[in-house]
């Protein structure tokens, strides 16, 4: 009874925190574009999962742990094909106020500029 309370109250709190991401992320004012969004986070990381999200409007969602944290970069404004590039197990690295990447692969060390598209 515990562990389910337990469990149920992970999955929750996951939830929510997953959320606030999102929305801060996709809930974008009429006047900043998408790309500018994109350069606020800094990634740097190993890539342990990627899934097209069904529950969350099937967004191209790329899972990338850096020790115990767990960043979450979410590719659906990219239009280069970046989501279908990157590979579980790939290095990624991307700084603030850029849309450069890098992605390191076993024989593969690169950067690749993200495609954003802004509507505005």
């Amino acid at each position: 009874m515990v562990i389910t309370f337990s469990i149920i109250s992970f999955l929750i709190i996951g939830w929510i925190i997953l959320s606030k991401f999102i929305s801060s992320v996709y809930e974008m004012s009429p006047n900043k574009k998408a790309s500018e969004y994109y350069k606020e986070y800094t990634y740097s990381g190993l890539v342990t999962n990627k899934f097209i999200d069904s529950k969350q409007h099937n967004y191209q969602t790329v899972i990338i742990q850096n020790g115990e944290e767990k960043d979450i970069l979410l590719l659906d404004f990219e239009t280069s094909g970046l989501f279908d590039f990157i590979e579980v197990g790939d290095s990624i690295f991307k700084k603030k106020s850029s849309l450069k990447l890098r992605l390191i692969r076993s024989e593969l060390d690169t950067i690749i500029e993200m495609q954003i598209f802004d509507k505005n």
